[in-house]
C-alpha cells in the first residue's frame, strides 16, 4: 500500500528543500551535467559539468507539496558539449542538495530544457523545473 501525507507535510518536506538550498545567506545554484547520475547528493558528482545557473533567492515556492522554481538565469556560454542527463543543485556555500533528471521539454524529466544537446559556448535554457513531493 502506497504511502499518503497530508498537503501539510509534503508542503512542510519542500520548504525544507527550499531552506536547504537557500542556506548560506544567498542564492544558490544549479549545475548540468552529462553522464550517470549517481545514488545520491552525497556520492561525488560524474560525468562533465556542461552548464552552470544561479537560482532565484528564495529559489522555490510551494503549493500542495510541488516546489516550482523561480526564473533561472541562461547559461550565455555552456562550458562544455556533451548530452544533459542530470543535474545538482547547490547552496551558496557549495554544498550538494538535491539531484534531479533532465529531458527534453514534454519529456518526464524534473528539468525540463529546450534541448538536452549542450554545445560548449553556446546558450543553455530551461523551459520548467518543478519538484513534486511524495505521497500525494
Amino acid at each position: 500500500m502506497a504511502v499518503k501525507l497530508i498537503v501539510a507535510v509534503r508542503d512542510g518536506m519542500a520548504q525544507a528543500l527550499i531552506n536547504k538550498i537557500d542556506g548560506g545567506g544567498a542564492a544558490g545554484s544549479i549545475k548540468i551535467y552529462s553522464g550517470t547520475q549517481p545514488a545520491n547528493p552525497s556520492v561525488a558528482a560524474s560525468g562533465t559539468v556542461l552548464s552552470e545557473h544561479p537560482l532565484s533567492f528564495p529559489c522555490a515556492t510551494v503549493t500542495n507539496g510541488v516546489m516550482v522554481f523561480g526564473a533561472i538565469t541562461e547559461d550565455q556560454y555552456a562550458n562544455a558539449t556533451g548530452t544533459a542527463t542530470w543535474a545538482r543543485f547547490f547552496d551558496s556555500t557549495g554544498a550538494a542538495v538535491l539531484d534531479c533528471s533532465v529531458t527534453v521539454s514534454g519529456g518526464n524529466g524534473d528539468l525540463q530544457m529546450n534541448t538536452v544537446n549542450i554545445v560548449i559556448n553556446g546558450p543553455v535554457r530551461f523551459t520548467s523545473l518543478q519538484i513534486t513531493m511524495p505521497g500525494g
